[in-house]
């Protein structure tokens, strides 16, 4: 499981209604990447990391925002926006959806500490990893 923080920093989610537009027509959309589900990242994912199947958890200002699941891991990005967003992983867009409740990042830090009794700290820009398990994915499928 990935704990992805987004950020206004990044263009594609300047705001709320980027976000929404992102995730509901950009990633699904062909025609606005060159691969559906595309999502462009910095060096800052591992090769291999997130790997198909893994849940993954979108934060956006302080708040879980989307849920979905890894299609394909990591790898080279060669499009025009390689020289910024050096690799992609892709989305199963199928599996994109909207938490039933946006927590908090202070309310999912503390049911994931709960869930996998660890000290996990989700206010750092690192993209958490939290090995899975079988109780972790039951929660993530709730929520």
């Amino acid at each position: 499981m990935r704990v992805i923080k987004l950020s206004h920093r990044d263009p594609e989610f300047d705001s709320w209604d980027d976000l929404v537009n992102y995730f509901e027509n950009k990633l699904p959309n062909m025609i606005e990447r060159d691969r559906v589900g595309k999502f462009r990242c910095k060096n800052n994912v591992r090769w291999g990391k997130p790997r198909p199947g893994e849940p993954l958890l979108f934060t956006f200002d302080t708040r879980l925002v989307y849920l979905a699941l890894c299609k394909l891991g990591a790898q080279e990005n060669f499009d025009q926006f390689k020289d910024d967003y050096a690799r992609f992983f892709v989305i199963d867009c199928d599996t994109i959806r909207r938490p039933q409740s946006e927590l908090s990042l202070d309310e999912l830090e503390q049911q994931l500490n709960e869930l996998t009794l660890d000290t996990l700290t989700l206010r750092s820009q690192g993209w958490d990893d939290i090995p899975d398990t079988t109780t972790l994915t039951s929660w993530f499928n709730k929520l």
